[in-house]
């Protein structure tokens, strides 16, 4: 999994989106493992998000809730965002991608599954690629559905 660790820092914030189905493994674990001390964790299913709790670190915020509504209804920012939604979900995340940035001071990570960026007309082997406007860089994280990638947005000072 080529999650883009390296682009952490240990005084960024986080907001990591979806993150209880697999207990933070495929995006949490590397914002905890970076030492990142203020991240919020967002999912809809309660029970899991519980169960991550102990595994990380007890500065973090965890919010029972829809992530399309933080999306949609919030104006705060965040150095980081991850969005790790199951792949039934990708239109509505794509759909959002602009909001996605406008909350993201530094770097965009969300997951996506290679039948939605094959119809998308993407090629994700390219070093580099336009989506929705905007340059992006694209890493396989797993063979699943043909392959799922990370897009990875970082923001410049022009951005």
């Amino acid at each position: 999994m080529t999650f883009p660790a390296e682009l952490l820092r240990k005084d960024d914030t986080a907001l990591c989106l979806f993150c209880a189905a697999f207990g933070g493994r495929q995006d949490a674990v590397f914002l905890r493992d970076a030492g990142l001390r203020d991240v919020t964790c967002v999912d809809i299913d309660g029970e899991k998000l519980n169960a991550m709790k102990p595994n990380f670190p007890t500065s973090w915020g965890w919010r029972q809730g829809d992530a399309f509504a933080v999306i949609d209804e919030t104006v705060t920012q965040w150095d980081v965002v991850t969005v790790d939604a199951w792949s039934n979900l990708e239109d509505q995340v794509l759909s959002r991608f602009d909001k996605l940035l406008s909350m993201t001071k530094r770097v965009l990570v969300v997951g996506v599954s290679m039948p939605r960026l094959e119809a998308m007309g993407i090629d994700p082997s390219r070093a580099s690629s336009s989506l929705l406007g905007h340059n992006v860089t694209f890493r396989k994280r797993s063979s699943y559905l043909g392959g799922t990638y990370w897009i990875v947005m970082e923001k410049t000072s022009h951005a």
